[in-house]
């Protein structure tokens, strides 16, 4: 934790700044890890053989989380709200948005 709050310090150039967006960027990296690593057990291959309109299809008992398309635009919006929040709180508005028109 210490090596990951030394990164993020790098990032913000403040210990004080670092301290407040750390538990949030730290969470969101386990939970990507671990979606994935549940990709990874072997159960994900049982599951179960429904049949439809269109045919046969196999519902597995066991997948990964960042499998499913919801979730990874979920993340993708919260990392780009989370993003131009981080850069109004660390150095205010009218210079955040100032420079994104440069």
């Amino acid at each position: 934790m210490e090596g990951a709050l030394d990164l993020c310090d790098q990032v913000t150039n403040s210990r004080a700044l670092s301290m407040r967006v750390f538990p949030l960027a730290i969470s969101v990296f386990f939970f990507i890890l671990i979606s994935n690593l549940l990709g990874l057990i072997p159960i994900g291959g049982l599951g179960i053989l429904e049949k439809s309109k269109s045919g046969m299809s196999f519902i597995p008992f066991l997948r990964s989380g960042t499998a499913d398309v919801n979730t990874t635009i979920t993340l993708a919006i919260m990392a780009v709200i989370g993003a131009n929040l981080f850069g109004i709180f660390s150095i205010g508005l009218w210079k955040t948005f100032t420079n994104m028109l440069i």
